[in-house]
């Protein structure tokens, strides 16, 4: 019993996504993709499957990210599969 609760355990670490975070800094757009300095690397981030979160948690509406993504804005990068699935404005 307790084998078999630990292989499906396992199986189900395996199988499902995992996510990472990582703090950065957002630089700029690029042809509507998103550049943020992580450490000392530049990152390029696809627009698309990308969700943007303000500090409070809500999703920022397109028309709105110009303003809240400025030059310096801290910024959180969360990853799912070695891809970026959300940035998180933080305070």
């Amino acid at each position: 019993m307790l084998r078999a609760f630990v292989a499906a355990l396992l199986a189900l670490a395996i199988f499902s996504g995992t996510l990472a975070a990582a703090d950065g800094v957002f630089v700029r757009f690029e042809n509507h993709d998103y550049v943020v300095k992580v450490g000392d690397k530049e990152q390029t981030i696809s627009h698309r499957h990308v969700k943007v979160l303000d500090a409070t948690g809500n999703e920022v509406p397109v028309q709105q990210l110009g303003e809240l993504l400025k030059k310096d804005t801290k910024v959180e990068l969360v990853e799912k599969d070695g891809k970026v699935v959300e940035i998180k404005i933080k305070k």
